[in-house]
């Protein structure tokens, strides 16, 4: 049996994996824009509209310049994944892809599940709002991929 869990729409991905990153920075650490791209595996041109709805929501904070880069503008543990959420575009951001269609499907222009979806998604989205960034790194605390390198592979034959 498959899950039901739903797969969020990248820019949600994306969103999340580059707050919890940002959190795991040392104080005063900023993390320029490429090596946050390639932390999230996101194209620099779609993180960067990512970074800016979480920029005007007051989530990070981004400096340009030779110090520049991102960090968070609060604490993690002021800022609830529901808010981080919220930041890029309410409800439909949230929603998890399309299951009918093909194309993407929101409020606007709905699906035949769109509304029965929505109101399944309303106890996921007060959980959302309950847990905050510092929660989920202390649950799995993250590896900065760009300063530790990975691990070679064994020669074969080794």
């Amino acid at each position: 049996m498959s899950s039901l869990m739903p797969e969020l729409p990248y820019t949600a991905r994306y969103a999340l994996i580059a707050v919890t990153t940002l959190a795991a920075l040392q104080d005063e650490e900023r993390l320029r824009s490429a090596d946050l791209a390639r932390e999230t595996g996101a194209p620099r041109p779609f993180l960067a509209k990512v970074m800016r709805s979480l920029s005007q929501a007051g989530i990070v904070d981004g400096l340009k310049g030779h110090h520049g880069g991102y960090a968070l503008a609060r604490p993690a543990s002021e800022i609830s994944l529901g808010e981080v959420l919220e930041a890029l575009g309410g409800e439909d951001a949230q929603q998890p892809q399309c299951a009918l269609n093909a194309r993407p499907c929101n409020s606007a222009d709905p699906c035949a599940l769109h509304h029965c979806w929505s109101e399944a998604m309303q106890p996921v989205r007060k959980l959302l709002a309950r847990y905050t960034v510092a929660d989920i790194l202390e649950k799995r605390p993250l590896r900065r991929v760009f300063l530790e390198p990975r691990p070679e592979a064994a020669p074969a034959g080794s």
